[in-house]
């Protein structure tokens, strides 16, 4: 997950500094590096939206403000709202923990008390 964008932000410059003996002409480069080389994904529409505007420069970047243009308006930070059943996804379910382990914690615990 992407939250704010900052890493991808702090990726692209990076990119764009070494990628500039491959890729001379400034808006090729950043074209290359924002279509084929950054990907985020993000929990909320908030964040997608941070993240968008922090990276190209838009919330939208199939806008004209967008420092790389799209098709679409999600660009490589997707969102997608999906519904859960509410139950916790958790591998360590009362079905799934090992007893004797649980013994083991509580009787360390008790040494470190």
């Amino acid at each position: 997950a992407c939250k704010t964008g900052v890493f991808l932000r702090e990726t692209a410059k990076r990119l764009i500094k070494g990628l500039e003996p491959q890729f001379p002409d400034l808006q090729e480069r950043i074209d290359h590096i924002f279509h084929k080389q950054l990907f985020g994904i993000t929990i909320t529409e908030l964040t997608s939206l941070l993240s968008r505007r922090g990276l190209y420069c838009s919330k939208y970047p199939n806008s004209n403000y967008s420092v790389s243009r799209f098709d679409d308006a999600q660009g490589n930070i997707r969102f997608k709202r999906i519904s859960h059943n509410g139950k916790r996804a958790s591998a360590f379910t009362a079905e799934h923990r090992k007893p004797h382990l649980m013994d083991t914690r509580l009787r360390l615990g008790s040494y470190i008390r």
